[in-house]
């Protein structure tokens, strides 16, 4: 199975955190990235977002690129929010389904966490997802993974 943690792309500022839109700066790099992904010959198979509004949009953008013609329910987890420990993350891993490219998508610092764990990287200063990158990890046991890719849209270029 193929996890790809993407942190969600640039948004606005807004006094609730909760309300916070993705700018046009923010549309164009999930844009980016979806390119990318679909040029890569990615479809996925099951897509998770926290619930807040910049990682939907996030996830909406990349999803319709991605899965054009190949629709794919966007299913909203706690387990993708900052407050959502490791264990309890690790624990929600073990239960998504049988394979696949699954997409998830997050925020900054607990995706960086879960990849390290995934990983096995100590440090929080050893690995951190800049706005809208993108780590493909592959998973076997579901404890543990290899990284096949990390993009940024600026990586990505035009």
């Amino acid at each position: 199975m193929n996890l790809y943690f993407l942190r969600h792309a640039a948004a606005l500022d807004h006094n609730d955190d909760k309300k916070r839109e993705l700018s046009d700066t923010g549309r164009r790099q999930a844009r980016k990235v979806a390119r990318f992904l679909r040029k890569a010959k990615v479809s996925f198979s099951a897509a998770y977002s926290s619930p807040l509004i910049r990682a939907r949009q996030t996830a909406e953008i990349v999803l319709g690129v991605v899965n054009e013609g190949r629709p794919v329910e966007l299913n909203f987890a706690g387990a993708m929010l900052n407050s959502t420990t490791s264990e309890d993350f690790s624990d929600w891993v073990t239960q998504l389904g049988p394979g696949g490219d699954i997409l998830l998508v997050g925020h900054e610092p607990s995706l960086s966490e879960r990849i390290r764990d995934l990983l096995k990287i100590p440090g929080a200063q050893q690995f951190e997802m800049k706005k809208c990158a993108c780590a493909c990890i592959r998973i076997g046991n579901r404890k543990s993974g290899l990284l096949k890719f990390l993009v940024t849209p600026k990586l990505i270029g035009r």
